[in-house]
């Protein structure tokens, strides 16, 4: 997996994934939020957003939304979250390891990290959305252990977040501070 993360680590291969990215952020999940506001006449996230949960902070949410929110809600976990993880994994791959190839053409261990925390960052997440998934589908009948299992999760996924988005953010910061350098030093000699 090194090897491909170096190979395709390229401006021309991280762009449609960004492109993606930004649609899927800044297109259909407000699209889909919107309608969920617009059903239960106030401004509502589904759960993916929530920090931690609790069962009455779930079953607060589903009973604001309605059935008809419900169903959007599932339609946006079973669905459009099931596809994005597949594209902000490789992009947040991709992008982390074309700056610490930048830093360092043979920095093995970084790329390991590079692959590594976006994967764990796909796979919590999948398995969240299982879990709000399982959580609609059991409502109003909710079970503390499947609600405590959720919460985890979306702790959990915040966590990885954040770590992937400080590697993203360090390694671009480490790259401009190498860059600089280099400009520095050669304008001394």
């Amino acid at each position: 997996m090194i090897e491909l993360l170096k190979k395709w680590s390229k401006p021309m291969v991280i762009l449609p994934f960004l492109l993606l990215y930004l649609f899927f952020t800044f297109f259909l999940f407000p699209k889909y939020g919107n309608q969920l506001n617009e059903i239960a006449g106030e401004k509502v996230q589904i759960l993916d957003l929530y920090p931690n949960y609790t069962k009455a902070q779930v079953t607060e949410l589903f009973t604001k939304i309605k059935a008809e929110g419900r169903d959007i809600h599932r339609f946006i976990t079973g669905r459009i979250d099931m596809v994005y993880p597949l594209i902000y994994g490789p992009f947040l791959m991709l992008l982390i390891s074309f700056f610490m190839l930048k830093i360092s053409p043979k920095a093995r261990r970084g790329l390991f990290f590079a692959f590594l925390v976006p994967l764990l960052l796909m796979v919590t997440d999948y398995a969240e959305n299982f879990t709000t998934l399982q959580l609609l589908s059991s409502f109003p009948d909710l079970d503390d252990s499947v609600v405590s299992r959720g919460s985890t999760l979306a702790n959990l996924k915040l966590l990885v977040m954040l770590i992937a988005m400080g590697m993203v953010i360090f390694s671009i910061l480490f790259w401009i501070l190498q860059y600089l350098l280099e400009i520095t030093f050669s304008r001394k000699r």
